[in-house]
């Protein structure tokens, strides 16, 4: 499965974008006092954990739609707002996942530091974050509470649909709106990370997720936070 690194290597050139304006505009800032941001970066990091937890949920769910063209629909829903929590963890994760490589590479090494590693500057929940995941959690903000919100939504009408279908009530055809992408999350250019193909592995990996869902094949959340 990919890592949070591979994901986001393979970030759009929007979100590249966004993560590098909000670097050069407050990298400099976080570094002399992170603490300032913490609560930025706290309802960030909520607010992903909170569009994980109903993404699981909904997930448990799917297999309990019997008709096929909702259940098609929900799938469809449920691949978009999958792939968007990823893409926006990445920004996060990334750094907890190098900063922990690095603490196990100066085991190994016995070294006091390893170069090319991130500097951590906030500990929140357990997680470890550096300037960029900083930056990414404030760049991010508003697009993870848009995450939470639609999560909920998807969430809290799947559970409706069905608990109506276990009683033998029929509900309208569902509301839930098309997950529109009018940019890639993912780029299709991006290089490999560490050879092997495994940029295009990320791209498929990710897209796979939909053909899964719609067949009512229950899967494993990609990666554990």
């Amino acid at each position: 499965m990919p890592s949070w690194t591979d994901i986001k290597a393979r970030w759009s050139t929007g979100w590249q974008e966004l993560h590098r304006q909000t670097l050069a505009k407050l990298g400099s800032a976080i570094k002399r006092n992170p603490e300032s941001f913490r609560p930025q970066v706290t309802a960030t990091l909520t607010d992903l954990q909170a569009a994980r937890a109903h993404l699981q949920r909904i997930q448990a769910r799917l297999p309990q739609i019997k008709d096929d063209a909702t259940r098609a629909k929900a799938a469809r829903v449920f691949a978009a707002l999958y792939q968007r929590y990823h893409v926006l963890a990445a920004g996060i994760y990334a750094d907890d996942e190098q900063a922990r490589a690095e603490k196990a590479a100066q085991a190994r090494s016995g070294q006091a530091q390893v170069s090319g590693f991130i500097v951590p500057l906030l500990i929140i929940g357990g997680i470890v974050l550096g300037v960029a995941a900083i930056a990414w959690a404030i760049a991010s903000r508003e697009h993870a509470k848009n995450l939470r919100e639609q999560t909920a939504l998807a969430d809290h009408e799947l559970t409706a649909r069905v608990e109506a279908s276990k009683e033998g009530r029929v509900l309208q055809e569902t509301t839930l709106p098309e997950q529109p992408q009018s940019a890639p999350l993912l780029s299709a250019t991006a290089p490999d990370v560490g050879g092997g193909g495994t940029g295009a592995k990320v791209g498929l990996a990710l897209v796979g997720v939909l053909a899964l869902v719609a067949a009512g094949v229950a899967l494993p959340m990609f990666l554990k936070r």
